[in-house]
Order: structure tokens, then C-alpha cells, then sequence
């Protein structure tokens, strides 16, 4: 979240890069966790929330924990 004076470029640019960090298909692990990445991450549009603005983003994925 930003301040809205910021304005939405910012906020927008966040949201871009988180959805780069997370390609689809791209596979994260530690301690024993695989996670999967099943698509791209979905950023939906921004909006104002309190005194600042928002941007929401799916990311789906699955894990697999082993023991």
C-alpha cells in the first residue's frame, strides 16, 4: 500500500516486480518445502483504501512439505 499522493506509478511498479519475483512455473525451496508456482500472478486494478493505495495480487501455487 501507498500513500496516494504518491500515486498509482509507484504502486503499479511494485506490482509488476512481485509479479516478476513469482514466474509462472517457477519452483522456491527451503528447509524440506517445495512451493510450485501454477500461473502467472494476477494484479488486479489499484484502488484507494483508508488514506492509501492498493493493489492486489494473486499469486497461486502449490506446496509440497516433506518430513
Amino acid at each position: 500500500m501507498y500513500p496516494q499522493n504518491a500515486g498509482p506509478g509507484t504502486a503499479q511498479a511494485r506490482a509488476l516486480a512481485v509479479q516478476a519475483w513469482f514466474p509462472r512455473a517457477g519452483v522456491y525451496s527451503a528447509g524440506g518445502t517445495n512451493v510450485l508456482i501454477l500461473r502467472t500472478p494476477n494484479i488486479h486494478p489499484g484502488r484507494k483504501d483508508g488514506d492509501r493505495y492498493r493493489i492486489d495480487i494473486d499469486i497461486a501455487y502449490q506446496a509440497e512439505v516433506f518430513g
